[in-house]
């Protein structure tokens, strides 16, 4: 059996200003209080109906369980075996949570450093900096914070990164999203524990940021669009293939590229 794990958020699917398409091309896939706010192509929801049905495929997210179920792509069109939300914190089978990986996950959040109850506590002062504009805490595993980007101070972020990496937790800054997530939460983990229950012979992954780069160091080909974070980097992550097109041409080509090649 082959294998597809794909980042969904500008690798397969894309918000108004990413998509890069006209809107006569466009399908929306997501609605938020009666408006539209994901798309793809029809391109793209074609092949990736064909890569659905030649090989697994499973979603790999940093979206809460409640924001994946909100696509209506992969709730009514390509419904997925199995999917990962939450950054790998949170295994879906059939729609339900797979309950191994559950009490896995649970553990790590009981035995990390500095639990979450205590983050917003501990780090109040750096917290309080007034380009922190708000917060979500995602399906209670971890933090996503909001920053003014005209404001952020780097080298402050650089500081609180490196206190929270001690206490067990990893940082990233992208764009204008600041994640703190535990360390042992990460896409590839959860990624290599499918890989450890299945027989793959062949797997294959995208994506554009720095946390799907664990998920995808597994696969034996992966994909990063032109607009990601990943191919800022080429050199520190030469193992991943860099497809110079961006938002829906990337997938457009990333998908039919791997139609090719299995």
């Amino acid at each position: 059996m082959k294998l597809f794990t794909a980042d969904l958020d500008r690798t397969l699917i894309f918000s108004n200003r990413t998509i890069a398409k006209d809107e006569s091309e466009r399908i929306c896939i997501e609605m938020l209080d009666d408006q539209s706010i994901s798309y793809v192509t029809e391109t793209i929801k074609e092949r990736l109906t064909e890569i659905h049905h030649t090989l697994q495929f499973v979603p790999v997210t940093t979206r809460s369980r409640e924001q994946f179920e909100r696509i209506s792509l992969f709730q009514q069109d390509i419904i997925p075996e199995v999917a990962v939300v939450a950054n790998g914190g949170i295994i879906l089978r059939n729609g339900q949570v797979d309950e191994r990986w559950e009490q896995h996950i649970q553990q790590v959040m009981e035995n990390i450093q500095l639990p979450i109850k205590q983050i917003q506590q501990h780090f109040q002062h750096e917290l309080a900096a007034p380009y922190f504009l708000h917060h979500q805490q995602v399906d209670e595993l971890f933090f996503v914070y909001y920053v003014n980007l005209a404001q952020v101070d780097l080298a402050e972020i650089q500081h609180l990164k490196s206190k929270l990496n001690a206490c067990g937790w990893s940082c990233y800054l992208q764009g204008r999203k600041f994640y703190v997530v535990p360390q042992e939460i990460t896409k590839g983990a959860a990624v290599a524990y499918l890989k450890n229950h299945t027989n793959y012979d062949k797997h294959y992954a995208a994506g554009d940021s720095l946390l799907d780069v664990s998920m995808m160091y597994l696969a034996d080909r992966s994909f990063a669009p032109l607009h990601g974070e990943i191919a800022d980097y080429p050199e520190k992550y030469g193992d991943i293939e860099i497809i110079k097109k961006k938002g829906a041409f990337f997938a457009e080509h990333c998908l039919l590229e791997i139609l090719q090649n299995i």
